[in-house]
C-alpha cells in the first residue's frame, strides 16, 4: 500500500544570498510542478527577517519523493547548499526503508503517524 510522506526542511539563508536564493527557488518551483505529479506540495516559507526558510514538501508516496530527490541531487542540491544552511529536516509519514536511507543524515528526524486524519 502506498502511502504519502512529508516533510518540511529548515534552513537560514546566508547573508547577501536572497536575490540569488529567490531566483533558484523559481527554477526549482518550475521543473518540479513540471515533471513531478507525485509532488502535492512544495510551498517554501519565509520569516519576516528574510533570513530564515522553511520548505513544505508533501508526496504521494516514497516513490514519488525519491523521484523528487534524484531530480534534486542532480540539479540543485550544490547551488542551494551555497544560499542556505540546513539545520533541521523533519519526515512525517511511513517512508519506505530507501527514502529513509536517503534522508537520513544526523539531523533527520522521523515521524510514524499515531493518530487523527487528512481530509
Amino acid at each position: 500500500m502506498s502511502e504519502p510522506v512529508f516533510w518540511i526542511v529548515e534552513g537560514v539563508i546566508q547573508q547577501g544570498a536572497l536575490a540569488a536564493l529567490r531566483s533558484l527557488i523559481g527554477e526549482m518551483v518550475t521543473i518540479t510542478q513540471a515533471n513531478e505529479p507525485g509532488t502535492m506540495a512544495y510551498e517554501w516559507f519565509l520569516d519576516s527577517g528574510k533570513q530564515r526558510c522553511h520548505i513544505f514538501e508533501r508526496y504521494r508516496d516514497s516513490t514519488a519523493a525519491m523521484i523528487h530527490l534524484r531530480t534534486f541531487e542532480e540539479k540543485f542540491a550544490k547551488r542551494l547548499g551555497l544560499l542556505v544552511k540546513i539545520d533541521r529536516v523533519v519526515v512525517y509519514g511511513n517512508a519506505t526503508e530507501e527514502l529513509i536511507k536517503a534522508l537520513g543524515d544526523e539531523g533527520t528526524v522521523f515521524l510514524l503517524p499515531w493518530a487523527g486524519f487528512t481530509r
